[in-house]
């Protein structure tokens, strides 16, 4: 059997109603501007950034495009235009080390044309300037024909070329700059 004791401590407690309480406020206090709602902003933001990203990745995907065109004219034009080379060996040196060091040269030029710090204007004259020594390389000039190539580029590339391609041994060493030579073609090139 169940009894029912209404004491105070047993009493279920008072429920309030917020809304009953809100609406009750909103008709004795004056009604607050409306404000605009915090979605509309995140929204914004987050479709602003998607277009922004959308943008930023067509801008990427055509400067990859023309970065690839870049390194494949190097890789089939440029690199190979010193093959011909590895033919004309000179009479001193051993044909598998001459090999070599067109070898090691070809690759160096891969390596100069993929950097990107060479145009496609520039890989061409490259090229140009290549086929030309090549042209008038013989046997007996050969050697000084390839130094004066990795001088020529280690002058004006040397911190891409020399740490991943170190000089064929049996190249004359790379001569030494006269300081004054240097500031005074730093000043012919300043004043022009």
């Amino acid at each position: 059997m169940f009894t029912h004791d209404d004491t105070p401590r047993n009493r279920p407690p008072r429920r309030f109603r917020v809304d009953t309480f809100a609406r009750a406020r909103s008709v004795v206090e004056p009604a607050e501007p409306r404000t605009r709602s915090g979605r509309r902003i995140v929204i914004g933001a987050g479709l602003t950034l998607l277009v922004l990203c959308g943008l930023l990745s067509l801008a990427f995907r055509d400067w990859r495009a023309r970065y690839q065109e870049r390194v494949h004219f190097g890789e089939r034009n440029v690199a190979p235009a010193i093959d011909p080379l590895g033919d004309l060996v000179p009479s001193d040196i051993d044909p598998r080390a001459w090999r070599q060091a067109v070898d090691d040269t070809h690759a160096m030029l891969v390596t100069l044309t993929s950097s990107n710090l060479v145009d496609l204007k520039a890989m061409k004259a490259l090229q140009a300037e290549i086929e030309a020594r090549v042209a008038r390389t013989r046997p007996e000039t050969a050697r000084a024909e390839l130094a004066d190539l990795w001088n020529d580029l280690a002058d004006r590339a040397e911190p891409i070329i020399t740490p991943r391609h170190p000089r064929p041994k049996l190249l004359p060493p790379r001569p030494a700059k006269d300081p004054r030579l240097l500031r005074s073609q730093a000043d012919a090139h300043f004043k022009k």
